[in-house]
């Protein structure tokens, strides 16, 4: 698979430049841009054709919600996945909702960054499973099926054994 072209959306310079130290090093893509809020990436999205953006919520100007909102308004099949911070059912739902490819916390391990990027490269989904778990009591059976097994490396019996316990802790 050939390296996939990133633009890292974040308002944090440090971590800007620390996530292209670390995907550089690591060989895991090519970045094209960085933007430290909505506006500049809108900027950038005019004259770059990424394949996928790393896109985090909280920004300054414009946020991570709107500029996803309109990223996908202009380019439909653009596969974007939230890296942030924020693993609150709000912005979850939202970002889920404008269609986003992907949500992974900013606290979780390479391996799980890695393993996210190459997941939405390949046409699929990834979902942080920490995220999955923690969504899946505010979901009906069926749609928690779906959030649970998308992706993720529990068996079917543990994502029964979660969702009885979600269940029994609600009653």
């Amino acid at each position: 698979m050939k390296k996939p072209k990133i633009i890292i959306v974040d308002d944090n310079q440090t971590f800007r430049q620390s996530l292209i130290l670390l995907i550089t090093i690591e060989n895991i893509a090519e970045v094209i841009g960085k933007a430290s809020n909505g506006i500049e990436f809108m900027d950038l999205l005019v004259n770059n054709k990424p394949d996928l953006v790393l896109m985090d919520i909280d920004m300054p100007e414009m946020n991570g919600i709107e500029a996803t909102q309109r990223a996908l308004g202009l380019i439909p099949d653009l596969k974007v996945i939230v890296f942030s911070m924020y693993g609150n059912e709000e912005y979850y739902t939202k970002m889920i909702d404008l269609g986003v490819k992907g949500y992974i916390l900013k606290t979780c391990h390479i391996n799980e960054f890695e393993k996210a990027i190459r997941e939405v490269m390949k046409g699929g989904n990834y979902f942080f499973t920490n995220l999955k778990l923690k969504n899946v009591k505010t979901k009906d059976r069926k749609e928690s099926d779906q959030i649970l097994s998308e992706n993720s490396d529990l068996t079917v019996t543990e994502i029964k054994l979660i969702q009885n316990i979600y269940s029994n802790s609600s009653n």
